[in-house]
This record gives C-alpha cells, sequence and structure tokens, in this order.
C-alpha cells in the first residue's frame, strides 16, 4: 500500500432485527500536480474537474458516514443516512471563490436524509454499474 491509497473502512452492526447499521471512514490524498490540474481547467472544459474528486498533492479529503437502515417488510426499507466530509484546497488551483466557500464552512460538509426504499425485484441485488462507473447499470441474480 502506497501513501497514496486511500484508507477505506467500514463496519456493519445489526443489534435490533431487521436493522443494519453501518460505520464507514475514508480518507484520500491527492496525486496530480497542481500545474496540471490548473492547466487542465485553463485549457479544457472546467467542469471536467471537480472539487474533492481531482486532488493536488497537497489536498486531501476525508469523510465519516453513520447509516442505518430498517427493514419494514421484504422490499420496504426505512433509511437514515448522516455524513460528514472534511476536506483541504488549495486557492491557487481551485480558485479563490470555491475555496472561500469551503472555508466559510470550516471545509466541512454535512449530509442529513430520511426516506423509503421499496425494491421491486426481491430476488435480485441492488444494480451494480460496469467498469469507471460509465454505462447502463446491470442486474446480478442473487445466490439462493
Amino acid at each position: 500500500m502506497s501513501a497514496l491509497d486511500p484508507v477505506k473502512f467500514h463496519a456493519d452492526v445489526s443489534l435490533v432485527e431487521k436493522q443494519t447499521n453501518r460505520l464507514a471512514f475514508v480518507h484520500v490524498r491527492g496525486n496530480n500536480s497542481p500545474r496540471a490540474l490548473r492547466d487542465s481547467q485553463l485549457f479544457l472544459n472546467a467542469a471536467c474537474m471537480t472539487m474533492g474528486h481531482d486532488r493536488t498533492s497537497d489536498e486531501y479529503v476525508m469523510g465519516l458516514n453513520p447509516n442505518t437502515r430498517h427493514m419494514r417488510h421484504e422490499n420496504l426499507a426505512a433509511v437514515m443516512e448522516t455524513g460528514w466530509a472534511h476536506g483541504q484546497f488549495q486557492q491557487h488551483v481551485r480558485g479563490h471563490r470555491l475555496v472561500r466557500q469551503a472555508e466559510d464552512n470550516g471545509n466541512n460538509a454535512r449530509k442529513v436524509a430520511f426516506g423509503l426504499t421499496y425494491t421491486f425485484y426481491a430476488r435480485y441485488r441492488r444494480p451494480r454499474r460496469t467498469r469507471g462507473g460509465c454505462g447502463p447499470p446491470f442486474f446480478v441474480p442473487a445466490a439462493d
């Protein structure tokens, strides 16, 4: 494992019947040259470079997600997702406005979501994307 590999950790805990709690943590440090990112934003489409996705060697992002899923019925689940992310970004790469907006929040982002998830095909697992996240999702039959 090199110094640039992401650190990932997740644990699934079930304390109540039909309920799953997942705690996930990730820490990622960039490995791109700051000049290369600046040049690609200047000469290419700036929308193809996203803050937090393409990072320089001096930037990092880490996140913590505690999530809960309670199966109400065979195909219906009540879901609560929470999350926190923190990143450090370079102003001369990202621009003054974006870095200032991030610093106004203490370089933190938070999420809270509540909802219901209904699975239409109980005999199929959740959709999995093709390599690289491009293309249509496909279904994998569950093991009997």
